[in-house]
């Protein structure tokens, strides 16, 4: 029996497209910056922001998505 990252990365691929098992990263650093606190929040702000605009420049919006998603659901 395998544990630790080789088990995980075992997990992983098995449970790949399952948003519930892995939900997308976005969705994973978006809840770290409500969870975290205020301080530590401003810090991993700081960092994501940088990735987010350049998310941005590099994808366009998809007008078939239902409002209300995150905004980086939106986009392809």
């Amino acid at each position: 029996m395998t544990s630790g990252p080789s088990r995980r990365a075992r997990d992983h691929a098995l449970h790949a497209d399952c948003e519930r098992c892995n939900p997308p990263s976005r969705d994973v650093l978006e809840l770290a910056l409500h969870l975290l606190p205020r301080r530590s929040a401003q810090e991993l702000r700081h960092l994501v922001a940088p990735l987010d605009e350049r998310f941005l420049r590099l994808t366009i919006p998809l007008p078939s998505k239902p409002p209300g998603r995150p905004w980086w659901t939106l986009r392809t």
